[in-house]
């Protein structure tokens, strides 16, 4: 079966010491940040990823995708709490997943058969040895990289 990380996107974003101070800043910048250091993640492992969030502006946002990763935004008044353990409910059935989360009460709530949790820092730091263990942090950019790059500064490509 597929792995499938599921995170708690501000949770793990808190976490981390080097996304919460650009987080405090700005919402949507520390998003950003933690959904590319994400993304190198994906890349090098091929895991399948979903960051959900607490709402946005009372929108909700179901399955964007940044950069491979899934980002999904829970609709006030529900959080990000209730659609992790929704998506949970659903996918255990046929994936392995992984949940990140360092809110005991929902860790407590999902934890089962088919399901692993792990605490928000001992992921970072699990993510962390991992990359640098492969040497991923030294990768050039892939083809998709250099593309969506050159679009997202207006840059024409060739042919």
């Amino acid at each position: 079966m597929a792995r499938t990380i599921i995170i708690d996107g501000y949770n793990l974003a808190f976490a981390s010491g080097k996304i919460r101070p650009v987080l405090l800043k700005g919402k949507k910048e520390g998003r950003a940040l933690l959904l590319d250091i994400l993304a190198g993640y994906k890349k090098a492992f091929g895991y399948d990823i979903t960051v959900i969030f607490d709402g946005a502006e009372g929108k909700e946002h179901k399955g964007d995708k940044v950069r491979g990763i899934r980002v999904i935004y829970s609709k006030p008044p529900q959080n990000a709490d209730r659609v992790i353990k929704d998506k949970v409910s659903v996918l255990k059935k046929t994936r392995v997943l992984t949940v990140v989360t360092s809110d005991r009460e929902l860790a407590h709530n999902v934890k089962g058969r088919q399901v692993e949790v792990i605490g928000s820092g001992a992921f970072l730091e699990k993510m962390e040895r991992e990359m640098s263990r492969r040497g991923a942090d030294k990768e050039k950019p892939g083809k998709i990289d250099v593309k969506e790059w050159m679009e997202y500064f207006g840059i024409k490509g060739k042919g």
